[in-house]
Protein backbone atom coordinates (compact mmCIF):
# COMPACT_ATOMS: atom_id res chain seq x y z
CA UNK A 1 0.00 0.00 0.00
CA UNK A 2 1.34 3.26 -1.34
CA UNK A 3 1.54 5.99 1.70
CA UNK A 4 -1.06 8.45 1.04
CA UNK A 5 0.00 12.39 1.10
CA UNK A 6 -2.73 13.49 2.48
CA UNK A 7 -2.03 11.46 5.60
CA UNK A 8 1.56 12.86 5.53
CA UNK A 9 0.34 15.98 5.90
CA UNK A 10 -2.26 15.77 8.46
CA UNK A 11 1.01 14.63 10.95
CA UNK A 12 1.62 18.94 10.81
CA UNK A 13 -1.55 19.75 11.41
CA UNK A 14 -1.70 17.44 14.68
CA UNK A 15 1.11 19.51 16.21
CA UNK A 16 -0.58 22.05 16.62
CA UNK A 17 -2.00 23.90 19.80
CA UNK A 18 -5.74 24.37 19.85
CA UNK A 19 -6.08 21.97 16.64
CA UNK A 20 -8.43 18.83 17.98
CA UNK A 21 -10.12 16.03 15.64
CA UNK A 22 -13.39 18.52 15.27
CA UNK A 23 -11.05 21.26 13.76
CA UNK A 24 -9.09 18.69 12.24
CA UNK A 25 -12.42 17.50 10.47
CA UNK A 26 -13.23 21.18 9.30
CA UNK A 27 -10.28 21.03 7.64
CA UNK A 28 -10.30 18.17 5.75
CA UNK A 29 -14.28 18.92 4.98
CA UNK A 30 -13.59 22.50 3.58
CA UNK A 31 -10.51 21.37 1.46
CA UNK A 32 -10.34 17.60 0.76
CA UNK A 33 -7.13 16.98 1.33
CA UNK A 34 -4.32 18.03 4.06
CA UNK A 35 -1.29 18.44 1.57
CA UNK A 36 -4.19 20.82 -0.46
CA UNK A 37 -5.03 22.63 2.85
CA UNK A 38 -1.21 23.12 3.65
CA UNK A 39 -0.37 24.56 0.23
CA UNK A 40 -3.37 26.63 0.51
CA UNK A 41 -3.51 30.50 2.08
CA UNK A 42 -4.73 31.81 4.86
CA UNK A 43 -7.34 33.65 4.16
CA UNK A 44 -8.55 29.93 2.34
CA UNK A 45 -7.96 28.64 6.04
CA UNK A 46 -9.78 31.45 7.83
CA UNK A 47 -13.20 30.23 6.07
CA UNK A 48 -12.78 26.89 7.93
CA UNK A 49 -11.19 27.85 11.31
CA UNK A 50 -11.39 30.90 12.96
CA UNK A 51 -9.66 30.70 15.88
CA UNK A 52 -6.32 33.57 15.42
CA UNK A 53 -4.01 31.28 17.71
CA UNK A 54 -4.44 28.05 14.90
CA UNK A 55 -4.07 29.91 12.10
CA UNK A 56 -0.66 31.96 13.20
CA UNK A 57 0.46 28.71 14.19
CA UNK A 58 -0.33 27.63 10.40
CA UNK A 59 0.98 30.46 8.81
CA UNK A 60 4.12 29.70 10.97
CA UNK A 61 4.80 26.11 9.15
CA UNK A 62 3.63 27.69 5.95
CA UNK A 63 6.89 30.42 6.61
CA UNK A 64 9.10 27.17 7.02
CA UNK A 65 7.96 25.33 3.67
CA UNK A 66 11.47 23.96 3.21
CA UNK A 67 12.04 22.64 6.71
CA UNK A 68 8.19 20.70 6.66
CA UNK A 69 9.09 18.96 3.16
CA UNK A 70 12.20 17.86 4.50
CA UNK A 71 10.17 16.76 7.10
CA UNK A 72 7.43 14.99 5.30
CA UNK A 73 10.81 13.36 3.48
CA UNK A 74 12.28 11.87 6.67
CA UNK A 75 8.70 10.41 7.52
CA UNK A 76 8.67 8.54 4.04
CA UNK A 77 12.05 7.22 4.45
CA UNK A 78 11.44 6.19 7.84
CA UNK A 79 7.73 4.52 7.59
CA UNK A 80 9.23 2.69 4.06
CA UNK A 81 12.48 1.61 6.25
CA UNK A 82 10.49 -0.05 8.95
CA UNK A 83 8.02 -1.16 6.63
CA UNK A 84 5.24 0.42 8.71
CA UNK A 85 2.42 1.62 6.72
CA UNK A 86 0.47 4.81 8.37
CA UNK A 87 -3.15 5.67 7.74
CA UNK A 88 -5.33 8.43 8.92
CA UNK A 89 -8.85 8.92 10.02
CA UNK A 90 -9.70 10.30 6.82
CA UNK A 91 -8.62 7.17 4.70
CA UNK A 92 -10.23 5.14 3.24
CA UNK A 93 -9.08 2.31 4.03
CA UNK A 94 -9.45 3.25 8.15
CA UNK A 95 -11.63 0.36 9.56
CA UNK A 96 -15.17 1.70 9.57
CA UNK A 97 -16.09 0.25 12.73
CA UNK A 98 -12.77 2.08 14.61
CA UNK A 99 -14.39 5.61 13.42
CA UNK A 100 -17.67 5.12 15.38
CA UNK A 101 -16.39 4.65 18.47
CA UNK A 102 -15.63 7.97 21.45
CA UNK A 103 -12.30 9.08 20.20
CA UNK A 104 -11.17 7.22 17.74
CA UNK A 105 -6.86 7.40 16.80
CA UNK A 106 -6.52 9.71 14.05
CA UNK A 107 -3.75 7.41 13.27
CA UNK A 108 -3.34 3.76 13.21
CA UNK A 109 0.76 2.72 11.95
CA UNK A 110 0.18 -0.87 10.95
CA UNK A 111 3.14 -3.19 10.47
CA UNK A 112 1.96 -6.59 8.20
CA UNK A 113 -1.21 -6.78 6.36
CA UNK A 114 -4.13 -4.56 5.77
CA UNK A 115 -7.33 -6.79 6.69
CA UNK A 116 -9.46 -4.22 8.21
CA UNK A 117 -12.03 -5.00 4.99
CA UNK A 118 -12.29 -8.24 7.04
CA UNK A 119 -13.66 -6.89 10.28
CA UNK A 120 -17.22 -8.20 9.40
CA UNK A 121 -16.49 -11.44 11.36
CA UNK A 122 -14.25 -10.23 14.30
CA UNK A 123 -13.78 -10.70 17.87
CA UNK A 124 -11.80 -9.49 20.47
CA UNK A 125 -10.26 -12.53 23.12
CA UNK A 126 -8.68 -10.91 26.11
CA UNK A 127 -8.31 -11.27 29.96
CA UNK A 128 -5.59 -11.84 32.87
CA UNK A 129 -2.16 -12.35 32.11
CA UNK A 130 -1.83 -14.85 34.92
CA UNK A 131 -5.04 -17.39 34.00
CA UNK A 132 -5.77 -20.71 35.48
CA UNK A 133 -4.58 -23.89 33.04
CA UNK A 134 -8.72 -24.13 31.99
CA UNK A 135 -7.96 -20.22 31.09
CA UNK A 136 -5.16 -20.73 28.80
CA UNK A 137 -6.73 -24.15 27.58
CA UNK A 138 -10.01 -22.21 26.57
CA UNK A 139 -8.57 -19.13 25.10
CA UNK A 140 -6.51 -21.31 22.83
CA UNK A 141 -8.93 -23.63 21.63
CA UNK A 142 -12.21 -21.34 20.84
CA UNK A 143 -10.14 -18.55 19.12
CA UNK A 144 -8.33 -21.33 16.87
CA UNK A 145 -12.07 -22.99 16.21
CA UNK A 146 -13.20 -19.14 15.39
CA UNK A 147 -10.39 -18.77 12.99
CA UNK A 148 -11.46 -21.52 11.38
CA UNK A 149 -14.44 -20.07 10.61
CA UNK A 150 -13.18 -17.44 9.46
CA UNK A 151 -12.90 -15.10 12.41
CA UNK A 152 -10.62 -12.46 12.67
CA UNK A 153 -9.24 -12.65 16.10
CA UNK A 154 -8.16 -9.76 17.96
CA UNK A 155 -6.05 -9.36 20.92
CA UNK A 156 -3.38 -7.49 22.88
CA UNK A 157 -0.08 -9.44 22.33
CA UNK A 158 0.33 -9.83 26.15
CA UNK A 159 1.39 -12.75 28.38
CA UNK A 160 -1.41 -15.28 28.93
CA UNK A 161 -4.61 -15.12 27.46
CA UNK A 162 -3.91 -12.60 24.88
CA UNK A 163 -0.63 -15.03 23.44
CA UNK A 164 -3.05 -17.96 23.95
CA UNK A 165 -5.75 -15.91 21.57
CA UNK A 166 -2.73 -15.35 19.36
CA UNK A 167 -1.48 -18.82 19.32
CA UNK A 168 -4.75 -20.40 18.97
CA UNK A 169 -5.79 -17.99 15.85
CA UNK A 170 -2.88 -19.26 14.39
CA UNK A 171 -3.45 -22.78 14.67
CA UNK A 172 -6.76 -22.41 12.85
CA UNK A 173 -5.17 -20.54 9.78
CA UNK A 174 -6.76 -17.37 10.94
CA UNK A 175 -6.34 -13.60 10.72
CA UNK A 176 -4.85 -11.60 13.34
CA UNK A 177 -4.75 -8.21 14.75
CA UNK A 178 -2.46 -7.40 17.83
CA UNK A 179 -3.08 -3.97 19.00
CA UNK A 180 -0.34 -2.32 20.90
CA UNK A 181 0.26 0.34 23.49
CA UNK A 182 3.15 1.31 22.24
CA UNK A 183 5.52 1.56 18.91
CA UNK A 184 4.76 -1.21 16.50
CA UNK A 185 8.49 -1.53 16.10
CA UNK A 186 8.97 -2.24 19.72
CA UNK A 187 7.80 -5.58 21.15
CA UNK A 188 6.74 -5.94 24.41
CA UNK A 189 7.29 -8.57 26.32
CA UNK A 190 10.45 -9.26 24.42
CA UNK A 191 9.85 -13.21 24.58
CA UNK A 192 7.03 -12.40 22.02
CA UNK A 193 9.52 -11.21 19.73
CA UNK A 194 8.90 -14.59 17.26
CA UNK A 195 4.76 -14.48 17.67
CA UNK A 196 5.33 -10.92 16.64
CA UNK A 197 6.82 -11.83 13.65
CA UNK A 198 3.89 -14.47 12.57
CA UNK A 199 1.04 -12.27 13.44
CA UNK A 200 3.12 -10.02 10.80
CA UNK A 201 3.04 -12.34 8.40
CA UNK A 202 -0.38 -13.79 9.17
CA UNK A 203 -2.28 -10.57 9.84
CA UNK A 204 -0.73 -6.71 11.77
CA UNK A 205 0.68 -5.31 14.39
CA UNK A 206 -0.89 -1.78 14.62
CA UNK A 207 -0.93 0.98 16.92
CA UNK A 208 -1.70 4.51 17.83
CA UNK A 209 1.98 5.78 18.37
CA UNK A 210 4.57 6.95 16.24
CA UNK A 211 8.32 7.81 16.82
CA UNK A 212 7.70 10.85 18.27
CA UNK A 213 5.17 9.82 21.19
CA UNK A 214 6.54 8.57 24.09
CA UNK A 215 4.67 5.88 26.22
CA UNK A 216 2.56 6.29 29.31
CA UNK A 217 1.12 4.27 32.10
CA UNK A 218 -2.56 5.24 30.18
CA UNK A 219 -1.60 4.13 27.08
CA UNK A 220 -1.94 0.61 27.68
CA UNK A 221 -5.61 1.43 28.93
CA UNK A 222 -6.54 3.34 25.96
CA UNK A 223 -5.46 0.70 23.68
CA UNK A 224 -8.18 -1.01 25.17
CA UNK A 225 -10.77 0.98 23.30
CA UNK A 226 -9.44 0.07 19.92
CA UNK A 227 -8.88 -3.56 21.08
CA UNK A 228 -13.12 -3.40 21.43
CA UNK A 229 -13.71 -1.17 18.87
CA UNK A 230 -12.09 -3.10 15.71
CA UNK A 231 -14.83 -6.11 16.45
CA UNK A 232 -18.29 -7.18 16.85
CA UNK A 233 -18.09 -8.30 19.88
CA UNK A 234 -15.34 -9.06 22.56
CA UNK A 235 -14.62 -12.45 24.39
CA UNK A 236 -13.40 -12.55 28.42
CA UNK A 237 -11.90 -14.95 29.66
CA UNK A 238 -10.79 -14.27 32.92
CA UNK A 239 -9.66 -11.87 35.43
CA UNK A 240 -10.36 -10.51 38.71
CA UNK A 241 -12.52 -7.47 39.44
CA UNK A 242 -9.15 -5.17 39.65
CA UNK A 243 -7.53 -6.32 36.26
CA UNK A 244 -6.90 -4.44 33.30
CA UNK A 245 -9.35 -6.70 31.48
CA UNK A 246 -12.05 -4.53 33.56
CA UNK A 247 -10.58 -1.67 30.70
CA UNK A 248 -11.43 -3.82 27.89
CA UNK A 249 -15.17 -4.24 29.33
CA UNK A 250 -15.60 -0.77 30.15
CA UNK A 251 -15.18 0.31 26.36
CA UNK A 252 -16.85 -2.95 25.15
CA UNK A 253 -19.88 -1.40 27.00
CA UNK A 254 -19.72 2.28 25.79
CA UNK A 255 -19.24 1.10 22.11
CA UNK A 256 -22.27 -1.19 22.62
CA UNK A 257 -20.39 -4.46 21.33
CA UNK A 258 -22.08 -7.80 22.34
CA UNK A 259 -20.03 -9.13 25.71
CA UNK A 260 -19.26 -13.06 26.15
CA UNK A 261 -17.98 -14.61 29.17
CA UNK A 262 -16.59 -17.75 30.04
CA UNK A 263 -17.86 -19.76 32.17
CA UNK A 264 -16.12 -20.51 35.14
CA UNK A 265 -14.97 -23.60 36.44
CA UNK A 266 -13.90 -22.42 39.78
CA UNK A 267 -16.28 -19.72 41.51
CA UNK A 268 -13.53 -18.95 44.23
CA UNK A 269 -10.83 -18.65 41.44
CA UNK A 270 -9.74 -14.59 41.96
CA UNK A 271 -9.68 -14.87 38.12
CA UNK A 272 -13.45 -16.37 38.28
CA UNK A 273 -14.53 -13.20 39.44
CA UNK A 274 -15.39 -10.81 36.45
CA UNK A 275 -16.58 -13.30 33.90
CA UNK A 276 -19.17 -14.10 36.92
CA UNK A 277 -19.74 -10.79 37.27
CA UNK A 278 -20.35 -9.84 33.63
CA UNK A 279 -22.51 -13.06 33.32
CA UNK A 280 -24.52 -11.98 36.09
CA UNK A 281 -25.10 -8.33 34.53
CA UNK A 282 -26.25 -9.84 31.56
CA UNK A 283 -23.29 -11.26 29.61
CA UNK A 284 -23.58 -14.20 27.47
CA UNK A 285 -22.08 -17.40 28.98
CA UNK A 286 -20.15 -19.31 27.15
CA UNK A 287 -17.89 -22.84 27.12
CA UNK A 288 -17.59 -23.48 23.22
CA UNK A 289 -17.02 -21.59 20.48
CA UNK A 290 -20.17 -23.03 18.73
CA UNK A 291 -21.98 -21.32 21.35
CA UNK A 292 -20.73 -17.87 20.21
CA UNK A 293 -21.46 -18.95 16.67
CA UNK A 294 -25.16 -19.24 17.42
CA UNK A 295 -25.83 -16.06 19.43
CA UNK A 296 -24.18 -14.28 16.52
CA UNK A 297 -25.74 -16.28 13.75
CA UNK A 298 -29.40 -15.44 15.74
CA UNK A 299 -28.29 -11.75 16.70
CA UNK A 300 -27.42 -11.18 12.68
CA UNK A 301 -30.86 -12.85 11.93
CA UNK A 302 -32.38 -10.06 13.67
CA UNK A 303 -30.98 -7.35 12.63
CA UNK A 304 -32.30 -8.54 9.52
CA UNK A 305 -35.32 -8.81 10.24
CA UNK A 306 -35.39 -5.61 11.86
CA UNK A 307 -33.64 -3.76 8.62
CA UNK A 308 -36.67 -5.55 6.49
CA UNK A 309 -38.93 -4.13 8.71
CA UNK A 310 -38.03 -0.81 8.91
CA UNK A 311 -37.04 -0.55 5.18
CA UNK A 312 -40.73 -2.06 4.36
CA UNK A 313 -42.37 1.24 7.35
CA UNK A 314 -40.03 4.01 5.48
CA UNK A 315 -40.98 2.55 1.98
CA UNK A 316 -44.50 2.45 2.97
CA UNK A 317 -44.47 6.26 4.56
CA UNK A 318 -43.14 7.16 1.33
CA UNK A 319 -45.77 5.99 -0.63
CA UNK A 320 -48.51 7.89 2.41
CA UNK A 321 -46.55 10.91 1.54
CA UNK A 322 -46.44 10.91 -2.49
CA UNK A 323 -50.74 10.02 -2.03
CA UNK A 324 -51.20 12.98 0.06
CA UNK A 325 -49.29 15.55 -1.82
CA UNK A 326 -51.87 18.17 -3.01
CA UNK A 327 -52.42 18.32 -6.82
Amino acid sequence: MEIDGSDLYLHLFKGIKGLGINKIKKIYKFFGNFEYAFNSSIEEFSKAIKDKNILNQIRQKQNNKDIILKEIDNYIKSYYYKDIKPISFFNKNYPILLKKIKNPPIYLYIKGNLIFNELEKSISIIGTRNPSFYGHTKARSIAKSLAEMGYVIVSGLARGIDMEAHLGALEGGGKIIAVLGHRVEDIYPKEHSELAQEIIREGALISEYNDNEKMNKFDLVNRNRIISGLTQASLIIEGSLKSGTSHEVRFAKEQKKIIYALKPTDYNRKVSELPLKLINEGAIEVESPQEIMDYLNSHEKKIEKKKIKDDHLTSTLDKFIKQEKPK
